[in-house]
């Protein structure tokens, strides 16, 4: 009998194991051209696809709190929401325009250690966010933020060179955008904001 009982709960242990193993999502676009893809297992990985070309290879995220408080390591999903917007966000700066359409799929991933991960999917742009449940205060000590991109991917980005009369981070910001394949660039080469896929 007491075997049978050590059985029965190993077996319902691993049956537990293996349903918490790895964990699949997907959301898309409202007008269904960017899919995003996360998993949860060890570690959670997204990758990003705009008109079934795949634009981001799978990449892990992760956010710290303390050694012990991993959102992204360890995860175990134990709820999902997804809800669809359409608003509209009227600036109290009206500089490019009067109105700005809000307009995104969004899928709310919420785990066991009372952390949640949001995920827009926009109809041109994805975002991702950590949100955490906890009491009192709390400081991020560390974030992993992965971009994995497939090989050849080209790239515009505006290098900044060395002038004679300063050092490299001075810089007028009008630099010409070059394109090359991301893959090409050296580890010491500096750009700044936007780099365009």
């Amino acid at each position: 009998m007491k075997s049978c009982l050590i059985s029965v709960c190993f077996t319902l242990l691993n049956s537990f194991i293996l349903q918490a193993g790895v964990q699949n999502y997907v959301i898309a676009s409202p007008d269904r051209n960017i899919v995003v893809r996360i998993e949860v297992s060890k570690s959670i990985t997204y990758s990003v696809k705009y008109k079934d070309k795949l634009l981001i290879l799978p990449s892990k995220i992760s956010l710290s709190i303390r050694p012990d408080i991993i959102a992204g390591k360890e995860s175990i999903v134990s709820d999902t929401l997804t809800r669809s917007v359409n608003s509209k966000i009227i600036p109290a700066v009206k500089e490019k325009r009067a109105i700005i359409p809000d307009v995104y799929n969004e899928l709310i991933l919420r785990f066991i250690n009372h952390f949640e991960l949001h995920f827009r999917v926009y109809d041109d742009a994805v975002a991702y966010r950590f949100a955490a449940h906890l009491s009192g205060e709390f400081t991020v000590i560390d974030e992993e933020a992965e971009f994995n991109f497939p090989p050849a991917t080209i790239i515009y980005y505006p290098q900044v060179t060395k002038r004679s009369d300063a050092d490299i981070f001075h810089t007028s910001f009008e630099e010409l955008y070059s394109k090359v394949n991301l893959d090409t660039l050296p580890d010491n080469m500096f750009a700044y904001s936007p780099v365009l896929l």
